[in-house]
């Protein structure tokens, strides 16, 4: 996930969709209950992602400090390029699409951001 710009569509990519496995046995790692923490306290709970796929979670945590890193991850998980992808539950495509629009909106306040140096 280098974040150097949007990947084309592949013919037949479906929207909201996620990976068959959710991963049993898979728990929270401790950067990704501090993601989920900020998240809640900024007004964009995911108690549904972090319940049901605490796999993702995980990943958004190990790359969250890089907000392009972040829209890829995000849109790896929701637009199937490979097929043989159920979609996510409403709820969880819900969270996933809102943490996706805060991170555009991140991503562009640092592009706006004046330079320090």
């Amino acid at each position: 996930m280098s974040g150097t710009g949007a990947r084309p569509s592949a013919p037949g990519a479906r929207i909201g969709v996620a990976p068959l496995s959710r991963a049993p046995g898979v728990t929270l790692t401790l950067p990704a209950h501090r993601l989920v923490i900020a998240l809640h306290r900024s007004g964009l709970p995911v108690p549904t992602l972090a319940k049901r796929f605490p796999h993702v979670v995980n990943r958004l945590a190990a790359c969250w400090a890089v907000p392009l890193d972040v829209i890829d991850l995000l849109d790896e998980l929701l637009v199937d390029r490979r097929g043989g992808r159920r979609g996510f539950p409403a709820d969880t495509l819900a969270e996933l699409l809102a943490l996706r629009g805060a991170t555009m909106r991140r991503a562009a306040a640092r592009l706006d951001a004046p330079a320090r140096g």
